[in-house]
């Protein structure tokens, strides 16, 4: 459940501003009801990683300005602000590592299961699909277009652009995937 999920990041995160800030009660400061659900921003994203035709990872930057907590001498209540906005601050950027899930194709599998129907051809399309993406995107800046939806694995799935070319509609042309938007796949 995404919501069990996002709460227990929340207390962990919680749990370690308090630990760093003893002498401010941030226990009841910081809590699920106030926090934002994380969404992805369509734009330009560096490739890390590439793990087979329709899967590759991106460095996805999380920008914090700043973070304090302190007591409002009128009333003395606790206040936070947590302002995320551009930063010339190093020390203020974090990446994080998303696996994304390539929108509009199924492309062959390096790894195919021993019962999987085309496994020849799996063996033989799948290395070459990786490789197609790899050369592509790794290492370069790609654009992304989330879609509103997870894959079963709970990646962000995202229409993917390299110099304005849908990298999908390349994997088809080639032959080394075929178009796929969830459901049973057929290859």
């Amino acid at each position: 459940n995404n919501t069990n999920t996002h709460e227990k990041i929340v207390k962990n995160n919680r749990d370690e501003i308090i630990k760093k800030n003893n002498d401010v009660d941030t226990k009841n400061l910081i809590n699920f009801k106030n926090t934002i659900r994380f969404r992805n921003k369509s734009g330009y994203y560096y490739v890390d990683s590439v793990h087979d035709g329709d899967t590759f990872t991106i460095l996805m930057p999380l920008i914090f300005k700043s973070f304090s907590c302190h007591k409002n001498s009128s009333k003395e209540k606790l206040s936070a602000s947590i302002n995320m906005e551009s930063s010339t601050d190093k020390d203020d950027v974090m990446f994080y590592k998303v696996s994304i899930r390539l929108a509009g194709v199924d492309a062959y599998e390096i790894h195919p299961k021993k019962d999987c129907k085309n496994r020849d051809e799996h063996l033989i399309k799948g290395p070459l699909a990786t490789t197609f993406v790899t050369n592509l995107i790794l290492n370069k800046f790609v654009f992304l277009e989330f879609t509103k939806d997870n894959d079963p694995y709970a990646r962000p799935i995202a229409k993917t652009f390299i110099n304005n070319k849908n990298i999908a509609d390349m994997l088809i042309d080639e032959k080394l995937g075929v178009p796929y938007y969830g459901g049973k796949k057929t290859i």
